[in-house]
């Protein structure tokens, strides 16, 4: 199968690995955020010989694809989890129970653990964390309500979005919120 002429294709346009367009009910899950978006986080922990973890839930592993299409990215990725139900967070994470009943899965405290849990579990210098509503609203909590927290030698730091996109959007803000939280530790 050969893909249709670029000049038929939108800049929205995903194809499949056959180089097929999607079909309109097919939906593209990862974001539009480029490695070279990544790429300074990356190379700046390979001159440090510093190393970063995920752990992500809302982003469902799309922060730990990014980090990995950078060349020599093995010398600075630890590794990803993707934690997306409370019972993953618990027990690939070990997030408190009593955290997730206090706080709630989309909390200041749930991204911060998971930040510093990905740094502990995964053996790496630095952590990010990713929780939040990305599509339709979770128990009234409106889609784009996203926290993203950074553990590293620096101590953690935390931030709130409020994302106005649609999913992909949302994912890319968090993503892109990430590399930069992760880059100030």
């Amino acid at each position: 199968i050969r893909p249709p002429p670029r000049s038929t294709l939108s800049p929205y346009t995903t194809l499949s690995r056959s180089g097929r367009p999607l079909a309109h009910h097919e939906v593209q899950y990862l974001p539009d955020v480029a490695p070279s978006e990544a790429q300074p986080l990356v190379e700046a922990l390979r001159r440090a010989g510093l190393t970063v973890a995920t752990a992500e839930s809302c982003t469902g592993g799309a922060l730990a694809a990014l980090l990995t299409g950078v060349p020599r990215a093995s010398e600075a990725v630890a590794g990803g989890i993707v934690a997306y139900s409370d019972h993953a967070k618990q027990h690939l994470l070990q997030i408190p129970p009593d955290l997730l009943e206090r706080h709630g899965a989309i909390s200041r405290e749930c991204a911060v653990a998971m930040a510093e849990q990905a740094r502990r579990t995964l053996h790496a210098d630095v952590g990010a964390g990713i929780t939040g509503v990305i599509g339709t609203p979770v128990d009234g909590i409106p889609p784009g309500t996203i926290w993203v927290g950074a553990a590293g030698p620096g101590g953690t730091r935390c931030e709130l979005l409020h994302s106005k996109g649609g999913p992909e959007a949302n994912r890319a803000d968090a993503m892109r919120c990430a590399l930069r939280l992760a880059r100030s530790e």
